[in-house]
C-alpha cells in the first residue's frame, strides 16, 4: 500500500473523522474508497463522451450526457 498526504479543510477533516468513528472505520478505509468512487464515475463520464462524440450530434438530446448518467444509476 502507498502512503499519500492530503490538506483538507479542518470541517471536512472532523466531518471525516466523525463517521469514520460512527461507522468504525478508518479515515483512511472511507478516503479510499471515496477516491476509487470518484475515479470510477470520472472515467464513466469521459466514456459516455466519448461514445456521443461517435454518433451524429445533430440527433443527440443536448441532455443525453445527463441521461447517460442517469440510466446508470
Amino acid at each position: 500500500m502507498s502512503r499519500v498526504t492530503v490538506s483538507i479543510p479542518n470541517k471536512l477533516a472532523g466531518e471525516l473523522k466523525k463517521f469514520a468513528e460512527n461507522q468504525r472505520v478508518s479515515v483512511s478505509k472511507i478516503t479510499s474508497e471515496a477516491i476509487e468512487h470518484y475515479l470510477k464515475v470520472q472515467k464513466r463520464r469521459k466514456l459516455g463522451k466519448q461514445v456521443l462524440d461517435l454518433v451524429d450530434k445533430n440527433n443527440v438530446s443536448p441532455n443525453a450526457l445527463t441521461e447517460l448518467e442517469a440510466g446508470r444509476n
